[in-house]
């Protein structure tokens, strides 16, 4: 019904929802701006993002976002300066995870009196 190349592109759209949570928030941080993300930074955003977790499909890889997002001029530096505090505060996150998962665990390790 589609014909392949709309059901190529659907399939595309459908294995890269996910990922598109990076620009959606990234637009939503952009959105009262003078720097509105637009839906083509948006798509190569996500393809980026896409291409940062490598052909197994690992974690998104942040320096690499960052690096392409630069090189290929997808991002204004006014954009790309908000990805960039976006990722720190991502990472500041998983720092706080860590910390937490391993208070949690040593509380648990240590004798009941």
């Amino acid at each position: 019904m589609l014909g392949d190349t709309a059901y190529s592109k659907l399939q595309n759209y459908e294995r890269t929802s996910a990922l598109r949570g990076v620009a959606r928030d990234l637009a939503g941080e952009l959105y009262f701006t003078d720097a509105p993300l637009s839906a083509r930074q948006a798509d190569q955003l996500t393809e980026i993002v896409d291409a940062s977790r490598g052909d197994e499909r690992g974690q998104v890889d942040w320096e690499y976002i960052l690096t392409e997002a630069k090189s290929r001029a997808v991002l204004s530096p006014a954009q790309l300066a908000v990805l960039t505090e976006k990722k720190e505060q991502i990472d500041v996150g998983a720092r706080i995870y860590v910390l937490v998962k391993s208070w949690r665990e040593r509380g648990k390790a240590t004798p009941e009196k």
